[in-house]
């Protein structure tokens, strides 16, 4: 249920350790094998700014996390070294980025939040239930044991750790690739990479979970413009492309998916000189900041999902038109 908030809910915080040896004492406790000389531009530099926290040295500090990762897949109990290393991290880093609470001033828009209960067996899961506050309208989540029905691997998403404007994999979408079994599910994206590190766990934190949008539309995408008769009026490229992509239905086939989004661009329309587009169109570069409703579909034999239409894309003169692919 969508609720309207008139302030930011505080939260609880943890503690960051205070000291980088008492982190490593730490790591060593449950045999989480990590090489302390990934960590020595970090250290060093503590010592020289005289810092009492982390944070600072973040993009050291996820390396080191990252490459500790590939020396502990040599242990027989990689998993659970893994989840003890990330599940201690995520509630490291997430303390900087903690919402405090303030009052919205007078006149300024309120913000719409969703409070959300879930269960997992409605899913055919475990049974586990969960409490998401703060996700977006337009994002669904993944905590713990649960993977939201809508996220499905070959399309694209943008992961965001919920409770913080911190988003994974510098905030790009990927196409999800594989989604693991079990309690904690592993979630693979997809990579260039020889290597790919593009990965994390449902559970991996387990107090806030992630917040998933979809991307299925993206700067630089062309379409040829259709009028309500299907006859082609222009082509276009679009421009920018809004982020609040939402999912609106979800068609399941025996063959392929369809999923339809809402979107929002601004495109560039070409128009052609025709004798069915309206004159003063004609031969007409224009651009315009529009919407409609995206179809993006994922076929058995594709690995991602590729977005065929959008329709009822409103155009002056022309009214309502479709996007069609064409690639």
């Amino acid at each position: 249920m969508d609720n309207l908030l008139d302030d930011v809910v505080q939260e609880d915080t943890y503690k960051i350790h205070n000291d980088f040896s008492n982190f490593l004492d730490l790591t060593n406790r449950p045999n989480i094998p990590l090489i302390e000389e990934y960590f020595s531009h970090p250290k060093a530099r503590r010592v020289r700014e005289s810092k009492t926290i982390l944070s600072p040295s973040l993009s050291e500090f996820n390396k080191g996390i990252r490459n500790g990762r590939y020396l502990s897949s040599e242990y027989h109990n990689e998993r659970r070294i893994q989840n003890a290393l990330w599940r201690d991290w995520w509630r490291q880093t997430r303390a900087p980025f903690h919402a405090t609470v303030k009052e919205i001033p007078k006149g300024e828009d309120i913000v719409e939040v969703r409070t959300i209960d879930i269960r997992g067996k409605d899913i055919g899961d475990f049974p586990t239930e969960y409490t998401i506050s703060a996700l977006r309208p337009h994002e669904i989540p993944v905590v713990g044991t649960y993977v939201h029905k809508d996220i499905i691997p070959g399309f694209a998403y943008r992961v965001r750790r919920n409770g913080t404007s911190d988003y994974l994999f510098d905030g790009e979408a990927l196409v999800l690739r594989t989604i693991g079994k079990g309690y904690g599910k592993r979630l693979t994206f997809h990579s260039d990479a020889v290597e790919n590190d593009n990965f994390f766990w449902s559970d991996s934190n387990p107090d806030e979970g992630f917040a998933f949008s979809i991307q299925v539309i993206f700067d630089g995408d062309k379409f040829d413009v259709l009028d309500c008769h299907r006859r082609r009026v222009a082509e276009t490229q679009l421009i920018t492309v809004g982020d609040k992509q939402e999912i609106k239905e979800v068609s399941l086939r025996k063959r392929e998916i369809n999923m339809f989004i809402s979107v929002k661009m601004k495109c560039s329309l070409k128009f052609a000189s025709l004798d069915h587009v309206p004159e003063n169109l004609r031969g007409q570069v224009v651009d315009l900041a529009t919407s409609g409703l995206a179809r993006s579909q994922k076929t058995l034999s594709g690995w991602k999902a590729e977005t065929v239409e959008i329709r009822n894309v409103h155009i002056p003169d022309l009214g309502s038109c479709c996007f069609r692919s064409s690639a």
